[in-house]
């Protein structure tokens, strides 16, 4: 009896390694299709996020970080920044996220500081960097996938801004983190507006607010065009 386990056990392994092995001939398979196409797939990412951008309707980010030549935070108001940055998004996110930014930053300054936008719309090109952080590029992994929310303007990262401008990547002035009042009185703000908290979801990237609601098919569709070009990495 024993053998017959052993046997079992070894084809099972065999076939698990064959899936293995079929899966990374497909991914490269799919790299080589790619770079034939358009020779590097930074060229693939700038195709892509052109017809990306042109599909849903979205308008160039003229603000940082999409544009670092571009204005600084500090050259305006916090609520003239996000009007700019909110204008960027899909039609259908405008409404909402200008909703939630009000009661949000009303929450904030009641606790004595501002939130602001960074990331609203990140083209593919700015995201495919993002991707390679981590893996074939230096630092620390920050994202999972290149088929993010923000590549159609349906999310937002926000900061904290300094009294002179600037974004405070890790809480308001003085902390070392975003504080318990953003978790408690933001975020849960983002529902009421028809909005979503990846935070509240999952626990991870707390500055990353997401429409989900009403955007279905358009979404799969270009989320699945990305999948076909890469397999695995969306």
């Amino acid at each position: 009896m024993p053998w017959l386990l052993l046997l079992l056990a070894g084809a099972v392994a065999l076939l698990a390694s064959r899936s293995r092995r079929a899966d990374h001939a497909d991914m490269a398979d799919a790299f080589r299709l790619v770079r034939n196409a358009y020779q590097t797939i930074e060229g693939w990412a700038r195709d892509r996020g052109t017809q990306i951008r042109a599909a849903f309707g979205l308008v160039a980010d003229p603000l940082r970080p999409y544009t670092p030549s571009g204005p600084k935070m500090s050259a305006m108001s916090a609520d003239a920044w996000n009007a700019r940055k909110i204008a960027t998004l899909a039609p259908q996110a405008r409404l909402k996220f200008t909703a939630f930014l009000a009661e949000a930053q009303m929450v904030a300054r009641a606790h004595g500081t501002e939130l602001a936008i960074w990331w609203a719309v990140r083209p593919l090109e700015e995201q495919l960097e993002k991707f390679k952080q981590g893996r074939t590029a230096p630092g620390m992994v920050v994202t999972k996938t290149i088929a993010s929310n923000h590549l159609w303007g349906m999310a937002v990262d926000l900061v904290f801004r300094s009294p002179t401008g600037q974004p405070l990547f890790n809480g308001p002035p003085g902390a070392t983190g975003y504080p318990r009042w953003y978790y408690r009185e933001v975020l849960p703000l983002a529902a009421r507006h028809g909005l979503s908290s990846l935070y509240l979801r999952a626990e991870i990237d707390a500055p990353h607010i997401e429409l989900l609601q009403g955007v279905g098919a358009k979404v799969a569709a270009a989320a699945s065009a990305i999948r076909r070009d890469f397999p695995g990495l969306a």
